[in-house]
Parts: C-alpha cells; structure tokens; sequence
C-alpha cells in the first residue's frame, strides 16, 4: 500500500478505489416508447440502477456494442437476442401485469365477448395467453384496429396494451377497455440488483 494510502482513513481509502471503478453502461430495451419510458422508470426506482432506455428497432451497430449490458423484459429477449447474434450481453426481467388488472379481466361476466388486440403476432399470442388464464369465455383477436369489416357491435370488451398505441377515439368505439400495464416483479427486481453488483463489483449500487 502506497505511503498516502496508510495515512488516510479505511473508509476514505475505500471511497477512492471505488471511484476509480468505471460504472457499467446498462440499457434498457422496450419496443415502443410508452413502455419503454414507463418501464425503464420502475428499473431505475426499483433497483437503485441506472439504465439508459432504448427500442429494440434501435439495437443496431455501435447502439449494442456500447452497453456492457441489455436488460428487457423476458417476453422481449427472444427479440433482443435477433438484434444482437448473442445471448452473452442480455439480461431479462419479469414485468408482470397489474394486479387491478388481472382483477377486472378475471370479474368480466363469461357471457361477454372480448377481443384481444396487440401490433404483432407475438404480441397477439402473449395477450391471449393471458386473457384466457382468467376468462373463460369468447375471445377475439386483433393485430390491426380498427379493422375492415370487422364490427364491435357484438363485442363488450376490448383488452389490448400500450404497444397497440390505439387512438381515444377507436376505444371510444366499445363500452370497456382494459388497458395491460406492467409493473416489476420484486424477487426479479433483488435478482437484478445483486447480478449487478456482483458481476461488477462496485460499491456504486448499494444494497440496503
């Protein structure tokens, strides 16, 4: 140990070789920019870590070799995983929908109709996933609204996500909306903190 570094205090010692460790550029990865803001905020509070938040549609060139790490949603990694050729760099996390949300889809009459609308097939395929979890009864879906020769007269309910980025006046069209938002889950959200701190080793992210 240096001469000066026997002088100072344990704990100042400390401070400085901590400075001296370059924090890690982590992105966050979302496909559309209400998501993408929203989610990246609940990271950021949740987990005391800094990411920098980006689309997916972005993942190109410098954009992915710049980030020591890419954190997404797990239903997202399949596609971030296209972007970049490698799984080395990516980190999933599981955002779960709202449970006020889980509770109006599971209180919906069975004798309703519901049509199920998201932007791709993927997306269609996550949303039924779920829907059918809680209602048992008829469920339609959509990849484009509003659609040509497609009524919502016999339809009650519309489920659909922030992705769809549907207008106020297309859900004007039917009695009940249920807007999917997602929130993160806690045990995934320690995870995350702990496989920073410790593939990086600095006291930057602190643990209470």
């Amino acid at each position: 140990m240096c001469s000066i570094c026997r002088l100072l205090p344990i704990s100042a010692v400390e401070l400085s070789l901590n400075n001296t460790i370059q924090n890690p550029k982590i992105a966050f990865a979302e496909c559309n920019k209400f998501d993408l803001s929203r989610m990246s905020k609940i990271l950021n509070n949740s987990t005391g870590i800094e990411v920098n938040p980006i689309l997916i549609d972005d993942l190109i060139g410098d954009n992915i070799k710049k980030w020591d790490l890419i954190s997404t949603p797990i239903f997202h990694i399949s596609e971030v995983y296209e972007k970049t050729g490698s799984s080395e760099k990516i980190v999933g996390l599981n955002f779960i929908p709202k449970s006020e949300v889980l509770n109006k889809i599971a209180l919906l009459d069975k004798s309703k109709t519901v049509t199920v609308i998201a932007p791709t097939d993927r997306g269609v395929e996550r949303m039924l996933s779920l829907v059918r979890q809680y209602f048992p009864g008829k469920i339609l879906s959509l990849k484009k609204f509003p659609k040509n020769n497609f009524s919502f007269t016999d339809n009650d309910v519309v489920i659909t996500n922030r992705a769809a980025a549907l207008k106020e006046e297309d859900l004007n069209q039917v009695k009940n909306t249920i807007m999917v938002d997602w929130e993160l889950d806690s045990e995934s959200a320690e995870n995350f903190r702990l496989q920073i701190k410790k593939q990086f080793k600095s006291n930057y992210f602190s643990i209470n």
